[in-house]
């Protein structure tokens, strides 16, 4: 049996016409088995040919419809197999495009981070740009390094930018770089904008500029560390040391004017003075940044409310004075010794007064 175009026998006493997809280009053929090419379809039977598939479409071998490009692809021919992917800085968000449009419609100085971009959301600022107010601009300093990537249309903060080796940010202000103190010694590799703690070196206070000053509680002997002050250790034994030989100073001070004024017992002025002495002695100790007892803190706390109350400690002329740095070097441990030595022996001369002024009358 000989059947026409548009259908075949398959051994059959009638013809069948061919399926979606396949195409009978001969005549009186026995069966549908030539599939329409890639980049065609027939979408009906009984075809003779397949027609080729429109721009924004492809399709492969034996389809029967052609298949849009998905979002993030294109296709600008007619007849094609498959979509492309949209080059960078560039985007499709809807399906069966024909072109993607360049994210640089959108703003000024922006692209994608991979090809295929398919949402307006992946156009992001190019490398060397930071997001700012709405706007991708240039990072105009050699300390801030830009890598990019930070969306358009995501209104947070942009938290891409680094600063360079040799550079630091303040919280307060982290886009305005200072140079460090030392360099890459103090502010060493390159560090998030706003990633505070790792600014400086371990010791050195992020939220100064330049990394200028070591931390509450450390102290730097150099300019390319802070170290944890030790507290009364064999490693700070200079400082013990100093203070012992202040504590044996305001000892034998004491025992000689008790000794040779005062014999068998002191009077009463010199009693109240070495007793004031005693009390302002060991506030100034409490100063110094060592870890006393909870008992102590109590005690010192009273003794500071007593020595800073102008309205006693005015009547007799004695002044409170607070451990200030010396030199111009806020080392709070040395400060404190000095100045308590000094004080010592200015009331020591006080008591020695006094007791003579006592023994004359």
């Amino acid at each position: 049996m000989r059947c026409w175009k548009l259908s075949s026998s398959f051994g059959l006493a009638s013809c069948v016409p061919c399926s979606p997809g396949y195409f009978e280009n001969g005549q009186g053929g026995k069966n549908c088995t030539t599939p329409c090419p890639v980049g065609t379809f027939s979408s009906f039977i009984g075809a003779v040919s397949c027609l080729e598939c429109a721009r924004g479409t492809s399709s492969l071998a034996g389809a029967k419809n052609c298949r849009p490009c998905s979002p993030g692809r294109y296709q600008s021919h007619t007849g094609e197999e498959e979509c492309n992917f949209c080059s960078l800085g560039r985007f499709a968000d809807q399906e069966g495009q024909t072109v993607c449009r360049s994210c640089s419609e959108l703003q000024i100085g922006t692209t994608t981070n991979m090809p295929g971009a398919n949402s307006t959301r992946e156009c992001a600022c190019a490398e060397g740009r930071m997001y700012w107010n709405g706007q991708c601009k240039v990072c105009s300093t050699t300390a801030l390094i830009c890598p990019g990537g930070h969306s358009i249309e995501d209104p947070s903060t942009d938290t891409t930018p680094l600063v360079a080796e040799g550079f630091m940010t303040v919280s307060g202000s982290p886009l305005h770089p200072f140079t460090c103190i030392g360099g890459k010694v103090r502010c060493p590799g390159q560090r998030g904008v706003y990633n505070a703690t790792a600014m400086c070196v371990s010791g050195f206070d992020p939220d100064v500029p330049q990394c200028a000053r070591c931390m509450a509680g450390f102290t730097s002997d150099q300019s390319t560390s802070c170290k944890q002050c030790v507290f009364l250790g064999i490693a700070n034994f200079p400082v013990i040391m100093r203070l012992m030989g202040v504590a044996s100073i305001e000892m034998l001070a004491v025992a000689y004017m008790y000794l040779r004024w005062n014999k068998p017992r002191p009077s009463g002025k010199v009693t109240f003075t070495l007793s004031l002495n005693f009390l302002q002695s060991l506030h100034k100790l409490m100063q110094l940044p060592l870890a006393w007892e909870s008992l102590l803190l109590s005690l010192n706390r009273w003794t500071s409310a007593l020595l800073s109350t102008s309205g006693i400690l005015g009547i007799f002329g004695i002044p409170v004075i607070a451990c200030l740095p010396i030199n111009g070097k806020p080392n709070m441990l040395q400060s404190c010794l000095f100045q308590l030595s000094l004080f010592s022996f200015f009331v020591s001369l006080t008591c020695w007064a006094s007791s003579a002024e006592s023994l004359s009358t």
